[in-house]
């Protein structure tokens, strides 16, 4: 039985594309993103911020996607990449492996590094 695609909420904020994945960003839900990061990229976005707060698990897969983000904005201009609400420790390493420009924290998870 194939699972059904995580939901993915996307907005526009002041010239930020902001994705919400909800759930589990894996293989199933791949493809969709890649979509609409190609699509937000192509229409001329140079910000996108991936708000991780309601995400439960990213799988290698998921980081994948990151990576291609991360190599299709490195040509444009002033483009940056953010990786907001990691819920773990790891996943401050992931974002730093893919390239993301920038990394948000709680306060709980920077303890954590220190």
């Amino acid at each position: 039985m194939m699972k059904k695609n995580m939901p993915i909420h996307t907005e526009v904020r002041s010239g930020v594309m902001v994705i919400s994945p909800i759930g589990e960003f894996s293989k199933n839900s791949s493809n969709e993103m890649r979509e609409i990061i190609v699509t937000a990229v192509d229409d001329g976005t140079t910000k996108i911020v991936f708000d991780f707060s309601a995400l439960g698990q990213i799988s290698s897969d998921g980081l994948r996607v990151i990576l291609e983000a991360v190599k299709i904005m490195r040509d444009k201009p002033k483009s940056e990449l953010i990786w907001a609400s990691p819920r773990e420790l790891l996943n401050i390493f992931q974002a730093d492996s893919v390239g993301c420009h920038i990394i948000t924290a709680t306060n709980d998870i920077l303890k954590k590094l220190s």
